[in-house]
Parts: structure tokens; sequence; C-alpha cells
């Protein structure tokens, strides 16, 4: 079944929790890239586990570094450029719950955070962490693997995604994560002009009934799989190159719900690309990138 894309609310604000960990820079440039093509906030949260001071990540270096700014740019340059509002918060106490509480407060529609992969830096964005947002949070969760491949280009930060790998299941219902999909692939050929392929996996029998948006920015194509969906999706993604993994998730059970514990750790550290957690009790589906 095909349709054109359909009108989807936008993101409005993006949240990175940061460790300020050797290697983590790549979310860093995840979440600027978006919110530079979305033209909206992007909050940088820092949770001090110490008594040591930091200092976060620098946005008008990096535009400096990507060609974007003329060095020396005043501070308020970002938002007279770019009409992106910058805010950085640093606060006292434990990771996991500081980050829910923000994601409660204010209003996220993406949230970017670097995970560690084998031979990783450590941090306090370790799997304990990282992986509870996948459900335990209505919010979309891009997880960004230090040391691997993204789907920015870090000299120029466009993005540069052409092969999006989207598994899907009878349940949850992964419509939304193939809309998304759709609409980030969309994007991404606006920006590069290359045509995105998307290809849908499912482990079992018969690929479930869903809504294929039609683009010429867009190359679909499916197949079947059988066997353990952790080893499918992470082989499947590897075979083909994929620059991003989008799935969905109901936070409790379901294709995330075997996500959890060992297999957690598996599908986080272990699939080569960044992954997209689209929740699908969000009340409103953000589109990532347009």
């Amino acid at each position: 079944m095909t349709s054109t894309p359909g009108s989807l609310p936008i993101v409005r604000s993006v949240l990175l929790p940061t460790d300020m960990s050797p290697g983590s820079e790549i979310a860093f440039q995840h979440a600027l890239a978006i919110a530079l093509l979305r033209k909206t906030s992007l909050t940088m949260l820092h949770v001090e586990t110490s008594s040591s001071s930091v200092e976060l990540p620098s946005v008008r270096e990096m535009l400096e570094r990507w060609g974007l700014l003329e060095e020396g740019s005043s501070r308020s340059a970002v938002y007279e450029n770019f009409n992106v509002r910058i805010k950085k918060k640093v606060v006292k106490g434990r990771p996991l719950p500081v980050i829910l509480e923000t994601l409660e407060k204010g209003y996220i529609d993406l949230v970017v955070v670097a995970t560690k992969g084998p031979g990783g830096v450590s941090g306090w964005l370790k799997p304990s962490v990282s992986e509870p947002l996948a459900h335990r949070t209505d919010t979309s969760t891009l997880f960004v693997p230090i040391g691997k491949p993204g789907m920015v280009d870090p000299a120029t930060g466009q993005i540069t995604a052409r092969k999006i790998l989207v598994p899907v299941a009878e349940v949850p219902d992964a419509q939304n994560a193939v809309t998304l999909a759709a609409r980030t692939a969309i994007a991404a050929h606006h920006v590069h002009g290359d045509p995105v392929e998307l290809y849908l996996m499912h482990v079992g029998d018969h690929m479930p009934d869903l809504e294929l948006p039609e683009h010429e920015g867009i190359r679909w194509s499916q197949g079947l799989q059988q066997g353990d969906v952790i080893d499918q999706i992470i082989r499947t993604a590897g075979d083909r190159q994929a620059d991003l993994v989008v799935m969905a998730s109901d936070g409790r059970s379901g294709i995330m719900d075997a996500f959890r514990g060992s297999h957690s750790e598996q599908i986080v550290r272990l699939v080569p690309c960044p992954l997209l957690v689209v929740p699908i009790t969000a009340h409103e589906m953000p589109l990532l990138l347009t």
C-alpha cells in the first residue's frame, strides 16, 4: 500500500544529554545538524556526578568548522543566521533520573544520545543510562554509536544518509517508524540529491500491511528474514551498509521488549550505525528532518 507523505508535526526541540567524554562529539554533531535543518531549539544537558566543572560544546566553533559562520562570530549569530536557540544546562544528580525529569518538564521532540560501543570510551552515558531511554520515554530517541560512522559529515555538518533500514513487526505497529523514516529519507535527498534506499525487513513469514509514502527521493524494497530478531537486525544493517536504523517501540512489549538486559546491550552497542527509536505512545510523532 502506498500513499503520499502526510503532514506531520515538526521537531520543535532537540535534547542532547552529554557526559563530555572523548568521542561523544559525534552525537553533538548529529543534534546540531538536525536543529539547523529544523530551525529549532537545541538543549545541551550535562549532569555532574562529581565536583569538577565542565564546559559544554561550543556551537559557534562547530559552525565555524563547518564553514557556516565566520571565525569570531558573535554569540547572537547562531540565532540571527540560523534561527536556532541554544540552551545549556549543567545540573547535579544522577544522569538517568535527571534526563527523564527534563523530558517530563519541557516539550522535547527528539533526544540525541551517544552510546558506547565495544572498546569505546567510558562515561556516564553507559548502557544503564542510554538504553532505558528506549522504553521509559514517549520521546523519539536517536542513539549515535561512538567510533562508528554516523549520518552527518563531520567536516560539513551535512546529512549523508543514503540507506535506511526499518525493521517492522505486527506488534508494535511500525507505521509511525515507517513514515518517519520516509520523511528522513526525503530530507536527506533534498540535501545530497540522491535517492535514498529504504529497506523494510520483517522476521517472519508475512510482511505487515503498511502505508509506504511515495516520493522521487525514496526507493522502497523489502525482505523477509528467519531466525533471531536481534541477530537479523544487526546482520542486515551491516550487510546493507545502513546509515540509519529506524524502529518502533511501545515501551513495554513487542520487538523492543526483547532489547532489555543483554539484548538491549546488543542492539545499542552492536548496530553499526545510528538507531532511531520511535515510541508509538508519543502523542505527536515528530518530523525529524524536512
